[in-house]
């Protein structure tokens, strides 16, 4: 859960810095705005998603190799051998599927989220637009 609300917090910091940013190039295109920044909240969620799952998998993979290692000689692996292990689990194309799979899973609820608060702002701002003008 804690994840979900990391996601979701910092594309809605993407979003609202995009958001001012685009506001002052686009005058009064809310609906463009909106596409533009649900796009790149998409692409940001991913990145960040895809980061924090194969952190999370490598951490896992060498502590579960490094435990193994204690057990069977008593000694811990080196930082040589934890880059060799490194390189092996980033070349192997399951690790790769497995970091892309479960990064759109993590990403989707935040990402969904995200987009229909963009959408809504857009509406409401171009109904403000419309009122005052």
């Amino acid at each position: 859960m804690a994840t979900y609300l990391a996601i979701f917090i910092f594309e809605m910091l993407v979003a609202l810095i995009l958001w001012f940013i685009l506001v002052k190039i686009f005058k009064n295109k809310f609906y463009s705005i909106a596409i533009i920044i649900c796009i790149i909240l998409l692409v940001v969620g991913y990145i960040f998603a895809s980061r924090y799952v194969g952190y999370n998998i490598t951490r896992n993979y060498l502590t579960e190799i490094n435990n193994t290692r204690i057990q069977e000689t008593g000694e811990e692996i080196t930082s040589e051998e934890q880059n060799d292990y490194k390189n092996n689990l980033f070349s192997n194309v399951n690790f790769k599927n497995m970091v892309f799979l479960s990064s759109l899973k993590l990403m989707a609820v935040p990402s969904i989220l995200s987009i229909v608060i963009m959408l809504s702002i857009a509406i409401k701002s171009q109904k403000r637009l419309l009122k005052s003008g």
